[in-house]
């Protein structure tokens, strides 16, 4: 009974060193896998880090551009606002013959020019043939010539 009791416990022994075995090794094989997938997910990530880096710098250079690009396009509408007010003021004082509050207007009429004037108006027959408009006009241009 007792060498039945020996060889039950021998046998015993070799199940418990047989399944600690197999429980190491799948337990060591585990780990090892485990340590695999976090060390290439690690290097993953860290790639991914380094293109997220690139193009992070990448778009504060284009935003550090279009931010100059913008500051010169506001100088240029600031120069232009202003070169805009003088052209506008040229037209206004050229082809309108229009004068701020303080200023006066004169007008200046050569005799040459005006008996040129007269002479072209009989050559065309604009006297005799002259609509009520051109007539209305050249009494208005009279006025401001007399004065």
């Amino acid at each position: 009974m007792l060498t039945k009791f020996k060889k039950i416990k021998k046998r015993e022994k070799i199940k418990r060193n047989f399944f600690s075995i197999i429980f190491f090794l799948f337990g060591g094989i585990g780990i090892i896998l485990i340590t695999t997938w976090l060390i290439i997910g690690s290097s993953r990530m860290g790639q991914k880090r380094r293109e997220l880096d690139l193009r992070i710098n990448s778009l504060k250079e284009e935003i550090q551009k279009l931010q100059e690009k913008e500051g010169s396009l506001q100088s240029q509408i600031f120069r232009t606002k202003e070169e805009e007010e003088e052209y506008l003021e040229k037209v206004a004082r050229d082809d309108f013959n229009l004068k701020e509050e303080e200023e006066k207007a004169v007008a200046v009429i050569f005799e040459s020019d005006k008996e040129g004037l007269n002479q072209n108006q009989k050559d065309n027959g604009f006297s005799e043939k002259e609509s009520i408009w051109q007539k209305i006009f050249q009494g208005i241009r009279n006025f401001f010539i007399s004065q």
